[in-house]
């Protein structure tokens, strides 16, 4: 079975990028979509209400996930540079993921 990386980024409080290998990816759409309430189209944690943000991350955290998340923003000066550092991250895990998936 092969794994998909799934990134996303936030420079709201910096520059911070979560990276997500995934291996049953059917499993985990089935999942998130459980999670959309009727009327919305997608989930977006930045429009959720906390309580809702709970309920979320605790589906989340049970599910055969691994993250990794680089606050880059704590070691680069500039948002080039902790763009780039991310960025750099994500091939690696993605290069990682490979290797593991041959």
């Amino acid at each position: 079975m092969s794994s998909h990386i799934f990134v996303d980024e936030t420079k709201r409080a910096g520059y911070v990028i979560a990276a997500l290998t995934v291996s049953d990816t059917e499993a985990i759409r089935k999942t998130v979509q459980a999670l959309v309430l009727p009327g919305q189209r997608r989930i977006h944690m930045k429009h959720e209400q906390a309580r809702r943000r709970r309920v979320i991350v605790s589906a989340l955290a049970a599910m055969q996930i691994q993250a990794t998340v680089d606050d880059a923003a704590r070691r680069y000066r500039t948002d080039l540079a902790a763009r780039t550092a991310c960025h750099c991250l994500v091939e690696d895990i993605a290069s990682a993921t490979a290797i593991l998936g041959s």
